[in-house]
């Protein structure tokens, strides 16, 4: 009879148990935001060295070509190999510095064909993600749609573009000025090449202020003329987008693939009326920088070096550091 009563003492009963899982619940409640803010953490850090490869790249460009890489002809054309690099490539600048992370087999897709073949080489490449390009914080490097499909050049002749194609969450800096999407778009290779859409200038009225920053619309730029200190003046950054159409491509900063020419899929700039913001449902902006992380926004300079700028950066500081030659001091402490 003692034995027995021993074991019975040794058990737990069941508000015991209760008790026991409640507490065990708690631990978890309390763990677990430090878990998910530990994951976050780790996903900023990755999506800041994503931006560091893409700086990395840029200078290697503009070591080897002797320029930064070009903006591209336009939302109507895609990156082409045999069209070299500069105001000559109608592609993006992330096509243009695909050799220097390590895909030259990529940019390469297509190389000397034509006709049937380049078209089937260029949409090869559309549909081809690149890790580097997305932010984990946002969604997987994966293929996503092209809603943007009424005609798509790709180099040579329209043509619907591949049902699901790569995607950026890195734009570079165009500019402190104006952005819309009313340039002049050469309609073919010979017009492009026939002089009348010249490299952009910052004193050319057609293009009002696009090309104050360091990759715009058929640039060439050396380093050499951001003469406000390469630690002062953007590279290149995230891109704001609906926390809503990750996934969707909706979003009209979103909805091309990658390597197309100069838009605003690619390219965003420091005007202060669109300053940067965390990443909102329902509300589109494709022309300023941001982010899904809360504390800011993944910035590359012109150096190289990147930084975490606050969505509170104050706007002129925010207007100047997107300007490669206006000669205004910047505050760092302000970022």
């Amino acid at each position: 009879m003692m034995h027995s009563s021993n074991q019975a003492r040794a058990g737990l009963t069941l508000v015991e148990m209760l008790a026991m899982v409640g507490i065990i619940g708690l631990g978890i409640g309390l763990l677990l935001p430090a878990v998910q803010a530990r994951r976050e953490s780790a996903r900023r850090q990755h999506c800041a060295d994503n931006a560091r490869r893409l700086a990395e790249a840029c200078l290697q460009h503009e070591a080897a070509q002797r320029f930064l890489p070009s903006g591209g002809w336009g939302w109507a054309w895609c990156g082409d190999p045999d069209r070299g690099y500069g105001r000559s490539q109608s592609g993006s600048w992330l096509y243009s510095i695909l050799p220097y992370l390590d895909q030259r087999s990529l940019h390469d897709t297509g190389l000397g064909t034509t006709g049937t073949a380049k078209r089937a080489a260029i949409a090869a490449l559309a549909g081809t993600p690149v890790a580097t390009f997305y932010c984990p914080s946002r969604r997987p490097p994966v293929a996503y749609p092209d809603t943007w499909t009424s005609w798509w050049r790709g180099g040579y002749v329209d043509h619907t573009a591949p049902a699901l194609v790569a995607k950026t969450d890195y734009a570079a800096n165009a500019g402190a000025g104006i952005f819309s999407a009313d340039l002049p778009i050469p309609m073919s290779v010979a017009e492009a090449d026939g002089g009348t859409f010249g490299w952009a200038r910052t004193d050319d009225p057609s293009l009002g202020s696009y090309c104050s920053g360091v990759i715009y619309y058929r640039s060439q730029l050396e380093l050499a003329m951001v003469r406000d200190g390469l630690s002062n003046v953007y590279l290149l950054g995230e891109k704001f987008l609906q926390t809503d159409q990750y996934t969707s491509s909706i979003d009209r900063g979103d909805n091309q693939n990658a390597f197309v020419g100069f838009e605003g899929d690619n390219h965003r700039v420091t005007n202060p009326a669109w300053p940067p913001k965390q990443d909102l449902p329902g509300v589109e902006d494709k022309r300023c920088f941001g982010s899904a992380h809360a504390l800011g926004y993944s910035a590359a300079f012109c150096d190289g070096s990147v930084r975490t700028v606050s969505y509170t950066i104050n706007p002129e500081t925010h207007r100047r550091l997107g300007n490669r030659e206006d000669r205004q001091p910047v505050d760092q402490t302000d970022l």
